[in-house]
Formats: structure tokens, C-alpha cells, sequence
């Protein structure tokens, strides 16, 4: 029986293909990670072409590809992201 996902993680090895992890300690190994976001972007994609929110499946009401409350918070995010980094940047000063 293969091992499971936590022995790998525990192992140092990549839970997806069970190859060494060339990114710890993050998740996945670079390639799994690369064919993770494409499976992804596709998905989101046909998620929209059929008229819903790529995040939270609602229908989307806005001009975009959000509907109005992914829209907002993704907005009200990049502005205290925004905020951060301004802060940031004075503080290296």
C-alpha cells in the first residue's frame, strides 16, 4: 500500500508524486505545482464562460468575472494590501 499524504509531507517528499519537495517547506514540488494552477486556470475559466463566479460559483451580476461580493471583498483586499506595503515601504526608510 503507498503511503498516504501526511507521511509524505512528514517525509519531505511531494504529496502528489512522492518525489523529493524542491520547494519545503511548501506543498507541492514545482512540477505538481505547475500542473496544479493549469488544472486550475482551466477550471476557472470554464467557470465563467458558463456565467459564474470562478470563486463561489454564484451567478456572476457585475461587469467582470466576479460576482458583487467576490468583487468587493477582492477590492476592499487590495486596498488594505495596498495599504500594507505603503506602510511598508516608509518603514525601510
Amino acid at each position: 500500500m503507498p503511503p498516504n499524504r501526511k507521511e509524505r509531507i512528514a517525509k519531505g517528499l511531494c504529496p502528489n508524486c512522492g518525489e523529493v519537495n524542491d520547494r519545503a517547506p511548501k506543498y507541492l514540488c514545482s512540477n505538481c505545482l505547475g500542473r496544479e494552477n493549469e488544472r486550475k486556470r482551466i477550471w476557472a475559466k470554464e467557470r465563467i464562460k458558463a456565467g459564474y463566479c470562478p470563486y463561489c460559483a454564484r451567478p456572476i451580476d457585475t461587469k467582470g468575472p466576479y460576482c458583487s461580493v467576490c468583487k468587493a471583498k477582492r477590492i476592499e483586499r487590495n486596498r488594505l494590501w495596498r495599504v500594507y506595503r505603503r506602510q511598508a515601504k516608509t518603514e525601510e526608510r
